[in-house]
């Protein structure tokens, strides 16, 4: 299965860096490695990401184990369910619909019409 997620949280210090763009591409590497100074939040946040990407790499499932308090990460389909991690993290459906819209129509609408003939 394919497990889609968007990261909403930001360190202190990235928030400093990027604040009107949210995380950016690479952001999660500020949560791997001790390369910035971190808060309580942050450590915390990073546990639970680290937590989720290890259980992928172990089980082939981000949450395998629903007592071990993380939100259970449902895998991509039709609904497009993405994971939104944060300090609460959420399961949520069809996010960022306008910008997945463009996507729709750069990518896959060509990608298809090219594949049919």
């Amino acid at each position: 299965p394919l497990y889609f997620s968007g990261n909403n949280y930001s360190l202190e210090t990235q928030a400093r860096l990027i604040q009107e763009l949210k995380p950016a591409h690479a952001a999660d590497l500020f949560h791997l490695f001790d390369v910035a100074p971190r808060n309580e939040e942050d450590e915390m946040f990073s546990k639970q990401m680290i937590k989720y990407w290890t259980n992928f790499a172990k089980f082939g499932n981000p949450s395998p184990n629903l007592n071990d308090g993380l939100t259970s990460w449902k895998p991509y389909s039709k609904d497009k369910s993405t994971m939104l991690l944060d300090l609460e993290s959420k399961m949520e459906s069809n996010i960022e619909k306008e910008r997945m819209l463009l996507w729709q129509d750069i990518i896959w609408n060509k990608r298809e019409k090219i594949a049919r003939w």
